[in-house]
C-alpha cells in the first residue's frame, strides 16, 4: 500500500485499497475516476465504471427500464455526478 500511495499520490486512500485488494484477491476494480482508470491499466487491474454496470443491468434483464431510470436519477443526485452516457443506456 505504501508503494502505490508514493507512486500515484493523486489517488485517495479508497482508491489505493480496492487496487491492493484487487491485486490479493485477483478481483476486478470498479471506479469512475479517470486517474483511478489509468492506474489500474498500469497495475494490470481489470476495471469497470459505472456506465459498464448500468448497461449491464440493462443487457442482461436485471432491471427494468423504469427501475434503471430511476438508479440513475439516484445516483445522479445522491453522488452529484453526471453520466455521460444515460441516454444511450435508458433508450430502448
Amino acid at each position: 500500500m505504501e508503494r502505490l500511495i508514493s507512486l500515484y499520490p493523486q489517488l485517495g486512500s479508497g482508491e489505493i485499497e480496492s487496487f491492493v485488494l484487487a491485486q490479493t484477491h485477483h478481483l476486478a476494480c470498479l471506479t469512475n475516476d479517470r486517474q483511478a482508470k489509468v492506474v489500474a491499466q498500469v497495475l494490470g487491474l481489470s476495471y469497470l465504471d459505472l456506465e459498464e454496470i448500468l448497461r449491464a443491468f440493462k443487457t442482461r434483464k436485471l432491471l427494468t427500464t423504469a427501475a434503471l431510470t430511476t438508479l440513475v436519477a439516484q445516483i445522479e443526485e445522491h453522488d452529484r455526478t453526471h453520466i455521460k452516457a444515460k441516454a444511450q443506456i435508458l433508450s430502448d
